[in-house]
């Protein structure tokens, strides 16, 4: 993932979402510019259209009232396709083991991820795998 997001400070795989209630994010990337971008990883199509059943997730993103400044796929390749993506995601195809970027995420607001934040994501990757 280094390619799709350089110079991170943490990367948290399976965490509790600390900004949309009882979910779980797959994976949270924390960069040195302070901005926080959740991967969401998809292993079939039926779990991709799934995901939209989270309807306070996909409002806040819409809404750019959310933690994370960036939101992505990860999928194998032509798991998703970029036609069935919102206008708010970013899609990562996973190639012969390697990230492919079909399409970057858009910038969802400019906010800083706070020190209180950042630190309550670490606490979540710590619990998780205490």
């Amino acid at each position: 993932m280094n390619a799709y997001l350089p110079r991170q400070i943490a990367c948290v795989p399976n965490t509790k979402s600390i900004w949309y209630g009882r979910n779980e994010s797959d994976l949270v990337v924390v960069t040195k510019k302070q901005e926080v971008a959740e991967i969401e990883i998809k292993v079939s199509h039926s779990d991709y259209l799934a995901d939209f059943k989270k309807k306070a997730k996909h409002k806040a993103l819409k809404a750019g009232n959310c933690i994370p400044s960036k939101f992505s796929y990860c999928c194998q390749e032509n798991l998703i396709q970029v036609s069935e993506l919102p206008p708010y995601a970013g899609l990562i195809w996973i190639v012969d083991g390697k990230p492919v970027i079909k399409r970057r995420a858009s910038k969802l607001h400019t906010r800083s991820c706070s020190l209180k934040v950042f630190h309550a994501i670490l606490r979540s990757a710590c619990w998780k795998y205490l």
